[in-house]
C-alpha cells in the first residue's frame, strides 16, 4: 500500500540530491533516495506515491509499473525535452525538465494534482 506523500528519487546526479530534498521538504513530502546502481524493488515501488525517475535509468519498466501500482505516479526527469517523445501517454506519467527543479511553483503544480494532502 502506498504511503501518502512518499517520493522515491532515482537521481544519479549527486549535486541534485540536496535540491530535491529542499524542494520536497518545502512541499511537506516524505522522500527517499534510491541507489542508482541497484534495481528498484517491488516493495519500494509499492510504498511510494511518486517515483522521480531519471531518464537514464531506462523507461522500459514504466508501463508495467503504472499497470501494477495503481496509486503510483511516475515523473520522468531529464535535461533533454526530446525524451518526452519516447514516453507512453498515461495520466499518471509526467515529464519534468531538470531545469525546472528550482521552480517551486512548477513542482507544486505537478505534485498538487496527485496528492491527497494540501500543498
Amino acid at each position: 500500500m502506498a504511503i501518502p506523500g512518499l517520493v522515491l528519487i532515482a537521481e544519479p546526479q549527486l549535486m541534485l540530491h540536496d535540491l530535491w530534498a529542499s524542494q520536497l521538504n518545502a512541499l511537506g513530502l516524505a522522500w527517499e533516495l534510491v541507489d542508482p546502481v541497484k534495481t528498484l524493488t517491488n516493495s519500494q515501488i509499492s510504498e511510494a506515491q511518486w517515483l522521480l525517475l531519471d531518464s537514464s535509468f531506462g523507461l522500459e519498466q514504466v508501463p508495467a509499473w503504472l499497470r501494477t501500482y495503481p496509486s503510483l505516479h511516475v515523473i520522468v526527469m531529464s535535461w533533454d525535452n526530446e525524451i518526452q517523445a519516447f514516453l507512453p501517454s498515461h495520466d499518471r506519467l509526467t515529464f519534468l525538465n531538470k531545469s525546472s527543479l528550482k521552480d517551486r511553483a512548477a513542482l507544486t503544480q505537478i505534485f498538487s494534482h496527485t496528492t491527497t494532502s494540501p500543498l
